[in-house]
């Protein structure tokens, strides 16, 4: 009874907190779309591999072959969650994570959680995965071309630069819609 009777001072003053700060609204909004994310994830990783996993691995070899690189999508082992880019130097072993699926979950949690009207947060999610789709096939074709050119770089370039380069995308992306909702409405 005494854990109940401490718990009511403190559910008070999140509550308090809540009606008067936007900002701890915004914080708990984006934790609450956060874990949705990761247990809409977690619950559905078969069709996230199909539906996002599968059509960036095919559109960045189709941008590799496009540009003369002898590029294929091994796409055996989907079922498996990852595909594999081959080409001539390396192999592009693509799971979730490298194609920036997460880095779209954080962006569409800051999105969705934004205080803007329900057409402004619809616009932000359309930039968002359309946005993240066409950083994360790039990312990926630096990738091979790093690959290709010099492997030795490329371990590098996959967990350093271009890890920093995804969040710094979604970051620009972000501020750059809550900068447009701010002025347009």
């Amino acid at each position: 009874m005494a854990r109940q009777a401490d718990a009511l001072p403190c559910l008070a003053r999140i509550d308090d907190l809540w009606r008067r700060s936007p900002r701890a609204r915004y914080c708990l909004r984006l934790v609450a779309f956060l874990a949705g994310f990761a247990v809409l994830f977690e619950s559905s990783q078969e069709l996230w591999t199909r539906l996002y996993l599968r059509p960036v691995c095919r559109t960045t070899t189709a941008v590799l072959a496009a540009a003369g690189f002898a590029a294929r999508l091994d796409a055996s082992t989907l079922s498996q969650g990852f595909c594999t880019i081959v080409m001539e130097q390396t192999s592009l072993r693509v799971i979730p994570e490298c194609t920036g699926i997460f880095t779209l979950f954080i962006y569409l949690a800051a999105v969705l959680a934004y205080p803007a009207t329900l057409g402004a947060r619809a616009w932000g999610v359309t930039l968002g995965v359309g946005g993240v789709f066409l950083f994360s096939t790039a990312r990926l074709v630096v990738l091979g071309v790093v690959g290709q050119a010099i492997p030795a770089w490329l371990t590098l370039f996959h967990m350093g630069l271009m890890v920093v380069a995804n969040l710094g995308f979604a970051l620009f992306l972000w501020l750059w819609w809550t900068g447009r909702v701010g002025r347009d409405g």
